[in-house]
Parts: structure tokens; C-alpha cells; sequence
């Protein structure tokens, strides 16, 4: 069985040897033929002096590669990013939904300001390239909060509420 990229075709080659002739399934007669769906094919080589000899093969066109399995990031401004990750196989990362600028090196987001990036990455597996999966990048600053000035609790309180107040 030979797994093959979908929207592409394959040519089946057999030696040529003088003499011999080809009969495939596909009715065409000579060494090779090109294919572009699944299925089964099968050859039978003859020649005059042997007996006629029949191999058989299953190709089979994956349009089934599953995207690499990513994590949204959120990162805190003007902090060290490290590179991004996804989980997949042969994993090569994108700038755009359609660039062709693919990298086998993951990227590292930058923090240097706030706001939402998008970045793509694909799989490939057997030879064949997944559909681009989307991560999302968040840089965010930082909360910058307190809750007040200390108190003290007294013994047996029910509760306290604290309130955040947020600092300029």
C-alpha cells in the first residue's frame, strides 16, 4: 500500500526490459502509468519465455492529515517570551493563513507591546501537510494592584471583604 498526498499525482514505473510486455489494470500497456485516485492497480508482465507474472498495489491519496494540536499564549509585556509550541510531527510555522515563508523553527513572540498576534503552523506527516491550525498570542500588561492598608482581624470575625483598588 502507498500513501500519497491528495491533489497530486503518482507514476507506477517498472523496468523496461525488451521483450516483456505490460498489461495494467487500467487497460494502458506500457512500463508505467500515473494515477490520481485510490484504489487498487495491478500489472501483469509477460514475456515469451516465462510464465506472465501479476503484482498488485493499494494506493490510497490521504486528504485526512489532522492539524498539530496548539495552546493560545498569553504573555505579560516587556517580559521574555520563549518559543511557541505545538504538538504535531515535522511541525513548520507560518506568518499568514496563505505565506509560503514556512519554518521548521517555532517563533518567538515578541512583548515589546500589547495586543493579539496570530501565528500558523501545519504538520506533515508521511509527506503530506496538514491544514494550517491558528495559535493565538495575547500580550498583556501586567495587573498592577493593591489591597489597601493592613488591618488587623479580630478574633472571631465572620469574614472580611477585601476590595481591590487599582493604582495609575
Amino acid at each position: 500500500t502507498l500513501i500519497i498526498c491528495a491533489d497530486t499525482t503518482y507514476t507506477l514505473t517498472l523496468p523496461s526490459v525488451p521483450g516483456v510486455s505490460y498489461a495494467w489494470s487500467t487497460g494502458e500497456t506500457g512500463n508505467s502509468i500515473k494515477i490520481s485516485q485510490s484504489g487498487k492497480y495491478w500489472v501483469t508482465a509477460t514475456d515469451p519465455t516465462c510464465l506472465p507474472v501479476t503484482d498488485t498495489v493499494t494506493m490510497l491519496f490521504n486528504s485526512l492529515i489532522q492539524q498539530p494540536v496548539v495552546d493560545d499564549a498569553l504573555l505579560c509585556f516587556n517580559q521574555p517570551a520563549s518559543p511557541l509550541v505545538a504538538r504535531g510531527k515535522d511541525l513548520t510555522w507560518y506568518s499568514s493563513p496563505t505565506s509560503s515563508d514556512g519554518n521548521p523553527v517555532a517563533p518567538v513572540p515578541s512583548t515589546s507591546d500589547t495586543g493579539t498576534t496570530y501565528y500558523y503552523v501545519t504538520q506533515t506527516i508521511l509527506g503530506c501537510e496538514s491544514p494550517r491550525a491558528k495559535l493565538t498570542v495575547e500580550v498583556i500588561k501586567k495587573p498592577n494592584f493593591n489591597l489597601g492598608d493592613d488591618i488587623l482581624i479580630p478574633c472571631g470575625a465572620k469574614g472580611v471583604v477585601l476590595q481591590t483598588v487599582e493604582e495609575k
